[in-house]
């Protein structure tokens, strides 16, 4: 596997819509828009973690792939972390996500909004974490941090109030009411 400063990182060509808020939106209509965004998304993280020293960023490119996997953890003072894992394979129309907050995931994918918005959808709506679609922007890795945080904060008060799962995976102090 070859580190992340070895994976070539492009150089953002932004498009801004109306509120100055870069987005991105498609340009070749096949991979690689995908792949130009996943470059400026890896930017935006390794940007965090040099800012930020309680995040870690790793990243590994496996070469038969060749697939790239990216990895954005942050780890409280009572060992609880949340991570922000990026998945994606050169030449693929789409990339995959997972969040995990406490011992919580969900998977995300990217998807085509119109008019030609990439944005992060839920695989699936059997979650604990309950995610909303959003647009990939020049602020989407802060949005998942704050994502994180809040799931994280929401999932305390919860268990504060229902105890503590009985058992890995044991999701009922999220549901009961």
């Amino acid at each position: 596997m070859l580190k992340l400063r070895e994976y070539p990182v492009s150089v953002s060509k932004n498009l801004h819509k109306a509120t100055r808020e870069t987005i991105f939106r498609k340009q070749t209509n096949d991979w690689r828009d995908v792949d130009y965004t996943f470059n400026r998304i890896a930017d935006q993280a390794l940007r965090i973690s040099e800012q930020d020293p309680r995040f870690q960023f790793e990243g590994d490119t496996m070469l038969y792939g060749p697939m790239t996997i990216l990895k954005l953890t942050r780890t409280f003072p009572d060992g609880e972390a949340i991570s922000f894992k990026m998945m994606y394979q050169q030449e693929v129309d789409e990339a995959h996500f997972v969040v995990q907050v406490l011992d919580q995931g969900i998977r995300l994918k990217t998807a085509w909004f119109p008019p030609g918005l990439l944005a992060v959808v839920p695989l699936c709506q059997e979650s604990v974490l309950e995610f909303e679609p959003c647009l990939i922007n020049e602020h989407f890795v802060e949005h998942i941090i704050e994502y994180m945080i809040q799931q994280k904060n929401w999932m305390e008060a919860r268990i504060k109030l229902y105890g503590e799962p009985s058992y890995p995976g044991d999701v009922s102090p999220f549901f009961d009411e």
